[in-house]
């Protein structure tokens, strides 16, 4: 009976470290972002209602020759808004390391800067600087 107490103390104790571990490097990924990063274009797929964790936005983009997903939150008073946006394309920032951006989604939509009819993709690296047509 000791010995389930002390392994069950034990396995709470891991997957709590695991938790804290996975929020502080979420936190440093969300903060290098900001140094290392990269302006890419993103095609809004969905929105969709968390329940009580509010709602989010999906979005899919190119990046070093392989499709990847990101998402968001948004606020309910946003989310007709957001809706009727889906298909189209806008300006993203992500991490330049692709992992960093499937793991600890640092993708960052601009819903504020749609994409130019005339610009299909972003390059495979993407953008170092903001693009012209973003300014």
């Amino acid at each position: 009976m000791k010995i389930i107490k002390f392994l069950s103390k034990y396995f709470v104790f891991v997957c709590l470290s695991f938790v804290a571990l996975y929020i502080f490097l979420n936190n440093y990924f969300d903060n290098a972002t900001q140094e290392n990063y990269r302006y890419s274009i993103a095609t809004l797929t969905k929105t969709t209602s968390k329940g009580k964790g509010g709602w989010g936005n999906e979005y899919n983009y190119i990046f070093k020759n392989s499709t990847e997903k990101g998402r968001d939150n948004i606020t309910e008073d946003s989310v007709e808004y957001y809706k009727s946006k889906i298909g189209s394309t806008f300006l993203i920032k992500i991490h330049s390391n692709k992992w960093v951006n499937r793991y600890f989604f640092t993708s960052r939509i601009y819903i504020n800067k749609p994409a130019p009819d005339n610009i299909k993709e972003a390059p495979s690296e993407g953008w170092k600087e903001l693009p012209k047509w973003a300014k």
